[in-house]
């Protein structure tokens, strides 16, 4: 019963589908008169704020079992430059599509970055080859011209499924 088995070829299809029956504008918001907003932090941001708080732990535990040396001087200065990363890399992505007037801006923090038309952001069917075998993968992203890219679903090998979506 707790066997989960293998990962069926539909399940990220499946997923993806509960995403957008919960919200047809799936990975927006609506926000008001045809206004859709979508922020994230970069996935960069989130893996070195997680590599700080272990190496923040790490440090704590060695100042309290007294033990200093090199292993700590290499902790610190670990920990300031997972900081300093964490800071330059801190602030949300926004992109927001305007359907009244069909356009888009994408910004960071409260710097612009670049707005324009629609027909410059899309969502793609992407295909990845991977494993020992070389398999085809297949996932759905958002992108556009000088935005981040979003990817929006797991990677599948149900080609059909995901160009239904």
């Amino acid at each position: 019963s707790g066997h989960m088995g293998p990962l069926r070829p539909s399940a990220p299809c499946e997923e993806l589908r509960r995403k957008l029956d919960a919200n047809p504008y799936y990975p927006f918001r609506h926000q008001g008169n045809q206004v859709l907003v979508f922020s994230t932090h970069l996935v960069f941001f989130k893996i070195v704020l997680c590599l700080l708080v272990l190496l923040a732990v790490l440090l704590v535990i060695l100042i309290t079992s007294n033990t200093f040396g090199q292993l700590m001087a290499f902790d610190v200065v670990l920990v300031v430059c997972c900081g300093f990363l964490a800071w330059v890399s801190r602030e949300v992505r926004i992109l927001r599509l305007d359907g009244v007037h069909c356009t888009y801006t994408f910004s960071v923090g409260r710097r612009l970055v670049t707005s324009g038309a629609y027909h410059n952001v899309y969502v793609r069917l992407r295909k990845r080859l991977g494993g020992l075998s070389n398999q085809a993968y297949y996932f759905l992203v958002f992108s556009g011209s000088n935005i981040d890219r979003q990817i929006l679903s797991r990677a599948s090998t149900d080609v059909e499924g995901m160009r239904e979506l």
